[in-house]
C-alpha cells in the first residue's frame, strides 16, 4: 500500500523530524557522527503477506501495544547490522557487501534498534505530553529466501507502507534502510503531529536533541569523532583502529539474556556408532582431563576455565578471558 500525495505532505516534515532524533541516538550508541536523512514514502516491501527483498536482510520488528498501530519494522541490510554492531562494540566497522553477521552482531544491532524504536517513540511524547504510545517486546530474524516462510510479516502489519531512509557514517556506510509501519500509524502521526512539526526549525530541534544526548560532553564527542576520522584519513591498513571508549554508555547491553554454554570437549563420530550408543557406553573427547574448557557467550567462544563444585552444583572457574575485551569489561564494569 502507498501513500496518498497529500499524506506524503503531510507526513514529510513528521519524519523529518524523527529523522534528527534517530541521527543523535544513533551516534549517542556509535560515538561517532552519523547522518540519517529521510528520503521519501515508497511502494510497500509487502505482498501477499510477504516481505519482497531483492537480497539477504535482517527484520527487526516491535509492536505498539497502547494503542496498537501495527508494528514497527526495520529492513536493514546485512552490511548495516554487522557495521552498527562492530561499532559499538568498540570495532572499527569495516565490512565488505557482502558480510555475514554473526549471532552476537545480529542480537547487539536488534537489541539497538529496539532502543532507537524506543527513543523515536519517546520524542513523539514530548512534542506532544498527552499523545502516549507503548512499544513492546521485540523480535529480529534473517530475511533470506523469496520463498523461506521467514519472509512472512508481523501480525497486524496489514496496510503495510514503506518509509525510506537514508544513514551515512563516514566512510563506513553510506547506504538505504527500510521502515515499514502500518497506514494507521503514519494517519496517527499526521493527526497528531502535522501542526507541531509545521512549527519547528529543524536547526534549532536537531541543536536540542544533541544537548539532551551529549550535555555537557558535546565537546569531548566531537574531539573523538575527529581522533577518529584522522585515524580514518590516515590509516589504510586498519592497524589504528579506533578502540571504545570505556566511559561510553553499554547500559541499554546489561539486561540481555544470554545462553552461556560450557564445552568440556568434542568428538566425532559415525551414525553408525551413534545409533549403538546405549545406557553406559563411555565416549572420549579430544581434550585432555587436565586442559581447560571453553565458555561460550552466545555460541562466541568467550573464555576458558576449570570446572569446580559450587555446593552440589558443577561451576566454572574462569582462568583466561579470550575475544573483544573491550566490551567485556565495558559490560562486566556495570555488575
Amino acid at each position: 500500500m502507498s501513500l496518498s500525495p497529500d499524506q506524503k505532505s503531510a507526513f514529510k516534515p513528521i519524519a523529518e523530524l524523527l529523522a534528527k532524533e534517530l541521527t543523535q541516538k544513533v551516534a549517542s550508541l556509535i560515538n561517532r557522527n552519523a547522518t540519517i536523512t529521510f528520503n521519501s514514502a515508497i511502494e510497500s516491501c509487502v505482498n501477499s503477506g510477504k516481505f519482497q527483498i531483492k537480497r539477504d536482510s535482517f527484520l527487526v520488528t516491535a509492536p505498539s501495544t497502547e494503542p496498537n498501530l501495527g508494528p514497527i519494522c526495520l529492513i536493514a541490510t546485512n552490511q548495516q547490522v554487522f557495521v552498527l554492531a562492530d561499532l559499538i562494540m568498540g570495532g572499527d566497522g569495516s565490512a565488505a557487501d557482502d558480510v555475514k553477521p554473526d549471532e552476537t552482531n545480529q542480537m547487539v544491532f536488534a537489541e539497538s534498534i529496539n532502543q532507537v524504536f524506543k527513543s523515536t517513540v519517546q520524542r513523539l511524547e514530548k512534542l506532544k505530553p498527552d499523545y502516549k504510545i507503548e512499544i513492546g517486546e521485540h523480535e529480529y530474524r534473517q530475511l533470506q529466501s523469496i520463498k523461506d516462510s521467514s519472509l512472512t510479516v508481523p501480525k497486524d502489519l496489514e496496510n503495510s507502507v514503506a518509509l525510506e531512509f537514508k544513514i551515512k557514517i563516514s566512510a563506513k556506510l553510506d547506504s538505504i534502510f527500510i521502515v515499514e509501519v502500518d497506514q494507521s500509524f503514519i494517519e496517527s502521526a499526521i493527526e497528531n503531529f502535522s501542526e507541531i512539526a509545521s512549527k519547528i526549525n529543524l536547526t534549532e530541534f536537531e541543536a536540542l536533541i544533541k544537548l539532551e544526548y551529549f550535555g555537557e560532553n558535546q565537546e569531548e564527542h566531537q574531539e573523538a569523532v575527529k581522533e577518529i576520522q584522522d585515524i580514518e584519513s590516515n590509516d589504510t591498513s586498519g592497524e589504528n583502529a579506533y578502540k571504545v571508549d570505556h566511559k561510553r554508555n553499554l547500559g541499554f547491553l546489561k539486561d540481555i539474556n544470554l545462553d552461556l554454554i560450557v564445552e568440556l570437549g568434542r568428538s566425532e563420530m559415525t551414525f553408525k556408532n551413534v545409533m549403538r550408543l546405549a545406557k553406559g557406553s563411555a565416549i572420549e573427547l579430544d581434550r585432555q582431563c587436565n586442559e581447560p574448557v571453553d565458555l561460550y557467550v552466545h555460541n562466541q567462544l568467550v573464555a576458558r576455565g576449570e570446572v569446580i563444585a559450587i555446593d552440589d552444583c558443577f561451576g566454572l572457574k574462569i582462568t583466561q578471558v579470550i575475544g573483544n575485551l573491550d566490551l567485556f569489561q565495558s559490560i562486566t564494569a556495570m555488575r
